[in-house]
């Protein structure tokens, strides 16, 4: 039986973060890193990894992240954000006046429920927090094959007021990147992508001083080519 590539063990963790097995399951024990037991042993699910590891300041093995038929995936980030736009001035009290209200500002082109998106997003909220720390939130579906979205797209918010999202370092969240994705691979890809800028400080400073949607999607534009030798312009 093929194996599963949403999710990992601890061999595959130790390879991806190019650690010693006996680490990851150090970790594992004292119950510093998100995994779930089961009757196969321990188990990790990747997108969570990821998250995990860019909230700690760990590199990933990019290429063991590509699954087959990847050179046909559209992970670019600046496409994404030009697809799901730029929104300021985001209202909310807690995480779910906040995903409600920006829920209601999502663009779709074929449309999408807008119950059935805050439905997906708070769904993934209760499985854990998707706030990655320095005041930064990537709230995305639990199942990325619920929405039938076509294409990557992500919206990037501006909240009137931090928020407490219970991320990993306890600040509180100023700016969301709403993230949807046609499949795990390109969600993989993207949020590894996203992750790495995020981690810059120089990145995140720069972002909260954008003042117009031009402003943010010219500054992912630029970082990312620089970054990733990129070609980001348009199709």
């Amino acid at each position: 039986m093929s194996k599963n590539r949403n999710w990992l063990d601890v061999a595959d963790v130790a390879r991806l973060l190019q650690i010693p097995v006996v680490k990851v399951q150090r970790w594992v024990h004292q119950g510093k890193i998100p995994c779930k037991f089961s009757g196969q042993g321990i188990r990790f699910r990747r997108e969570d990894l990821v998250a995990w590891a860019h909230s700690h300041d760990l590199t990933i093995i990019r290429s063991d992240l590509e699954d087959a038929g990847g050179s046909e995936r559209d992970d670019r980030l600046f496409q994404a954000v030009v697809a799901g736009g730029v929104e300021f001035d985001l209202e909310g009290s807690d995480i779910y006046s906040v995903l409600e209200a920006a829920s209601k500002r999502l663009r779709f082109d074929p449309p999408v429920s807008r119950d059935q998106v805050l439905e997906e997003l708070l769904a993934r909220e209760e499985l854990a927090s998707t706030g990655i720390g320095r005041g930064v939130a990537i709230p995305h579906p639990r199942n990325m094959c619920a929405l039938n979205v076509t294409r990557p797209r992500i919206t990037v918010f501006f909240l009137c007021q931090p928020v407490d999202f219970a991320a990993v370092d306890n600040l509180p969240v100023d700016l969301l990147f709403v993230m949807f994705s046609p499949d795990s691979p390109t969600h993989l890809g993207l949020l590894s992508r996203l992750g790495y800028l995020l981690r810059r400080e120089d990145f995140c400073r720069c972002l909260r001083e954008c003042r117009s949607p031009e402003e943010v999607l010219a500054l992912i534009r630029d970082r990312e080519k620089d970054t990733f030798s990129v070609a980001s312009g348009s199709e």
